[in-house]
């Protein structure tokens, strides 16, 4: 009789098949939220993470460029050229040096370097060239290449005019090398003066070298 009461209370401490159904049921019921938050949070960091790299990437070839533009110089028989060969797309302008190096340039000539963006629709990069001037180099170097950025989605300079003022738009669209998702796409637009161009605007009998001529590096 004893044994039979034991066996009976161990037979009462068990599960059933329906019990542990319903308690497996009612606990993915209750984690099921918590495991959408995860998944969700990480396709969100992911996301983000994509559109920094993006980011960084516009914002860096931006600056450059910028900077570039700053020191264009411009005239009647030189200055800005687009040149559209598709699938590449050139923007090609001389610039008075940022860094003064080498040796010092003739009163009357005003030495340049000729700086090209290449940009390869196809491959989705762009590539900066600067051809330099004899004068304006202290090494041996004529010329440096050197690739900007890679997923470019598309890059252009466009020349503007308003209330007499020149201007330079650039607009950079990148997106992450670990996407091609069209929401990890960023795109910037931002707008330079040439500096020179500006004070020639501004004081054109203060420049002394407004009628000076533009030295090109040799070809």
């Amino acid at each position: 009789m004893i044994e039979k009461m034991k066996a009976h209370r161990i037979r009462g401490l068990g599960t059933t098949l329906v019990e542990a159904m319903i308690v497996v049921v009612i606990g993915t019921l209750i984690l099921l939220p918590t495991i959408r938050f995860i998944v969700s949070s990480g396709r969100s960091a992911s996301k983000g993470f994509e559109k920094l790299e993006a980011l960084d990437n516009a914002r860096f070839i931006s600056e450059r460029v910028l900077r570039d533009l700053k020191a264009l110089c411009s005239g009647a028989a030189y200055g800005f050229i687009p040149i559209s060969a598709s699938p590449t797309f050139s923007f090609s302008f001389p610039v008075f040096p940022i860094d003064s190096s080498g040796k010092e340039p003739p009163d009357d000539e005003n030495p340049v370097n000729l700086v090209r963006y290449e940009y390869d629709a196809a491959k989705k990069t762009l590539t900066r060239t600067v051809k330099y001037h004899p004068l304006l180099t202290e090494s041996s170097q004529t010329q440096t290449s050197r690739i900007l950025g890679t997923n470019v989605a598309s890059f252009s300079i466009l020349p503007r005019e308003m209330l007499g003022m020149r201007f330079y738009e650039v607009e950079v669209a990148c997106r992450s090398g670990a996407s091609s998702r069209k929401d990890s796409l960023v795109f910037l637009r931002t707008a330079v003066r040439s500096e020179y161009e500006s004070r020639l605007k501004r004081h054109p009998f203060l420049i002394n070298n407004r009628r000076s001529k533009i030295n090109f590096p040799p070809p």
